[in-house]
């Protein structure tokens, strides 16, 4: 009896002292961000292993997110909670209570973390029945910190396989932000390496923007970049309301720092051969900056091209492979959709438009047939990339829309995408870490002549020579 209560005893003086390490270990990564706002906790220990020889501490902290009520989706929540692992052995999670009653049956989230490094949230589908509804969205982070969240609204109710998203509009880009201007949480990383990129685990993670925050006087959120009304002319965007809401400077603290050592001059090392990557502006770009990347690093032996002109997945017939084909490239990079469901699929000339979900999975599955089968009995590899995000420019947020790449369409796309490489065995370069992050950087509202273009390239030619 005597050994047992001694037993007890050591295991609760263990407990303790594991909570006291924890607090004061992550006291000192949030005392740098003073400034920040401190967000409402309550600190719930479950799970407590009690067996002296395996003794083990979770501790689950919930804290209330702030919400913002003049949000669009405001009345439809009733809190937003923050549910963190503090040992970090399982997901961080961010929980949104929905009413029963609600305007938005299934709205469609864009999340993101901001502070010392950037961390997107990746949102679950709706959980309902009788008694509750939520939604979750998972996030990862490189440090132990507080973080500022921000959470927007973009569409109301979730796109289906079949839903004409054509006459479809988004929330209004003034009123959807449902997390309050100041919103912060208390966030640690996940432990393991499991999740981080490898040629092993091509799907994990590829590194984080970081923020040096001595930089700065004080940390500030990352607040989602849009196109208000009457900001189109350059004259316009010297307005106070337009230069808020358009300014790119926002995103100039971040710096991309890849998550293994990526020696892109070493990978190419007695490498040969003809990148050449397919599709329209965004391919251009791309093979710029290939070439520059190439000629920086003295790499003669591998070289960038573009065959920049095919817009639609409707337009890869056998004809037009075949001639990608003469081009003579070892490797074929295949970029697809921003066309499809862009402003310029309505015009006359081009027909009908945007290119519904299920004529665009049709278009590219006959596509990927015939690339398969041409390219790999000429020895050309072959590689599609995810289709880019595009910023909310007043195009997007027109309502009706005029043009209808945001997020949820390319989401969509790009989900057809991987289900097709997947079924034909075509290697998928997803760049999402790195663009998806910054989705609403691109300058022009399309392209991302800055260095998220440059990360991106890297990442593709250290991928592709691998």
């Amino acid at each position: 009896m005597t050994s047992t209560r001694k037993e007890v005893a050591l295991l609760t003086l263990v407990v303790l002292v594991q909570m006291l390490v924890l607090v004061l270990i992550y006291s000192s990564f949030v005392s740098s961000w003073g400034h920040m706002p401190s967000a409402e906790k309550s600190v719930v220990i479950r799970n407590v292993n009690t067996t002296a020889a395996g003794a083990g501490l979770l501790i689950i902290e919930d804290e209330l997110v702030k919400l913002d009520n003049n949000s669009t989706l405001a009345p439809d929540i009733i809190n937003i909670t923050h549910v963190r692992n503090g040992n970090g052995e399982e997901s961080n999670m961010i929980v949104i209570h929905l009413k029963q009653e609600r305007r938005c049956k299934a709205p469609q989230l864009v999340g993101r973390l901001s502070g010392p490094a950037l961390s997107k949230v990746t949102w679950e589908k709706i959980h309902e029945d009788d008694h509750e509804a939520f939604l979750v969205g998972h996030y990862d982070v490189p440090v132990p910190s507080r973080f500022f969240i921000e959470i927007i609204t973009t569409m109301c109710n979730e796109l289906e396989h079949d839903t004409d998203f054509q006459p479809i509009c988004l929330e209004d880009p003034t009123r959807h932000r449902l997390t309050h201007k100041d919103a912060s949480i208390d966030a640690v990383p996940l432990r393991g390496g499991a999740h981080i990129h490898s040629n092993e685990n091509p799907a994990g993670i590829i590194g984080y923007w970081h923020t040096n925050i001595t930089k700065r006087e004080k940390p500030v959120p990352l607040y989602t970049r849009y196109q208000p009304r009457g900001c189109r002319e350059p004259e316009d965007e010297i307005s106070a309301r337009c230069e808020e809401a358009t300014d790119v400077s926002r995103f100039d603290p971040y710096e991309f720092q890849f998550a293994t050592d990526i020696r892109l001059q070493n990978r190419l090392e007695k490498k040969e051969g003809t990148v050449c990557f397919i599709g329209a502006s965004h391919a251009l770009h791309l093979t710029v900056r290939a070439q520059k990347i190439l000629k920086e690093r003295n790499v003669v032996s591998v070289n960038a091209k573009t065959t920049e002109g095919f817009h639609f997945a409707r337009e890869y017939t056998e004809e037009e492979i075949q001639w990608i084909n003469d081009q003579h490239c070892t490797k074929v990079i295949i970029g697809i959709g921003q066309w499809d469901a862009s402003y310029w699929a309505d015009m006359e000339y081009k027909g009908n438009a945007p290119t519904l979900f299920q004529e665009y999975e049709d278009d590219l599955k006959k596509a990927m047939a015939i690339m398969v089968d041409i390219f790999r009995d000429n020895n050309v590899d072959l590689y599609f990339r995810t289709t880019h995000y595009n910023p909310m420019g007043d195009f997007i947020t027109a309502c009706p829309p005029l043009d209808w790449r945001s997020p949820p369409v390319i989401d969509m796309y790009n989900d057809i995408l991987r289900r097709l490489c997947k079924s034909f065995k075509i290697p998928l370069i997803d760049t999402n870490d790195i663009i998806g992050i910054m989705w609403d950087r691109a300058e022009d509202w399309c392209h991302y002549r800055d260095v998220s273009g440059d990360m991106e390239t890297i990442y593709i030619l250290d991928r592709i020579f691998a």
